[in-house]
């Protein structure tokens, strides 16, 4: 994966970022052997560390405090690994930043754990600020966070979803909580109320930008310079705005119709190929359980991926 040279993106805290560092290495100072083994594969694959220099950027254009701006910085990037961690074991992702993923290394239910420890030290460490606002601000952006992921849990292989929706979405899951570092930023660097809203404004807006661009790299992006999958969200049945945009110029390319009624989600084309070729194949057989056969057997949806096998054996087992 081609790396980017930091130092220009940090700009004038440049030299303050390995204080963040600093406070992420003492994470993993742990008695529990597995927690530290955990640790140490989870926070060893850094990012651009873009949610903390943020933080200190936005704080550099007040009262340019590192005794609060590092644990706000440290925290929010806290989050944001706690997230992909949860995030990987939701899709079965075996791969991040070219790397194995926390839950191709460790078992899932000890990975889901490690991603809640996280999310206690994150809000631990936010804390820290003595600041009541900028912890509130924080709780405020995990709930988004987790709404924005959950609407798009719920919404896979959902042709129904437009434009405004998608956006709703990745205000939640991604723009949030980099919004939450430049308004935190201003708020501890005791910025005025206009410039902290027009902080929280720009965060907000280059988290949209930042998703929007991710989402399109799903498309036509190369998984050696990305350091993951390409097309994952589209096998996950999740649908984006290239998808989107698709679909509202060639309205009737791949939403289903004639039987739905008017407002019923659609369901794409392919899913519904998927299903009757599984129900073909599965006809003398019966399940009882996703991964498994009454007889031993390992069931045609494994090849799938996992949000699809759940999907593939809820609809089998309910015509059996």
């Amino acid at each position: 994966m081609t790396q980017t040279p930091l130092k220009p993106l940090y700009g004038p805290v440049a030299e303050d970022m390995i204080l963040v560092e600093d406070v992420l290495e003492s994470i993993k100072q742990v008695e529990l052997a597995p927690l530290k083994r955990m640790l140490d594969h989870a926070l060893e694959a850094r990012g651009k560390r873009l949610r903390p220099a943020l933080v200190l950027l936005t704080g550099n254009l007040g009262d340019y405090n590192l005794n609060k701006l590092v644990p706000l910085g440290a925290a929010i990037e806290l989050l944001h690994t706690a997230s992909l961690v949860h995030d990987d074991v939701v899709d079965g992702a075996l791969s991040r930043r070219g790397r194995p993923t926390t839950n191709a290394v460790f078992d899932n239910a000890i990975t889901v754990l490690l991603g809640d420890y996280m999310f206690a030290n994150a809000a631990e460490m936010v804390t820290r600020t003595g600041s009541l606002s900028v912890t509130r601000l924080f709780a405020l952006a995990l709930m988004k966070m987790t709404s924005g992921e959950l609407d798009q849990d719920a919404a896979a292989f959902d042709m129904g979803k437009d434009v405004q929706q998608y956006l709703w979405r990745i205000g939640g899951k991604t723009a949030a909580l980099i919004a939450n570092a430049t308004e935190g930023g201003a708020v501890l660097g005791g910025l005025d109320e206009k410039t902290v809203e027009a902080l929280r404004t720009y965060g907000y807006s280059l988290g949209m930008a930042f998703q929007i661009v991710d989402d399109i790299l799903d498309y036509t992006g190369d998984e050696e310079l990305m350091g993951k999958p390409v097309g994952s969200d589209l096998l996950e049945g999740t649908v984006t705005l290239p998808g989107l945009l698709f679909l509202e110029r060639y309205p009737g390319t791949t939403r289903s119709s004639g039987s739905s009624p008017p407002g019923a989600n659609a369901t794409c084309d392919c899913r519904k190929r998927s299903e009757r070729s599984l129900h073909q194949t599965s006809s003398k057989l019966r399940w009882t359980s996703p991964g498994t056969t009454s007889d031993g057997r390992t069931p045609p949806w494994m090849c799938f991926p996992p949000r699809t096998r759940r999907i593939a054996w809820r609809t089998s087992a309910s015509t059996s």
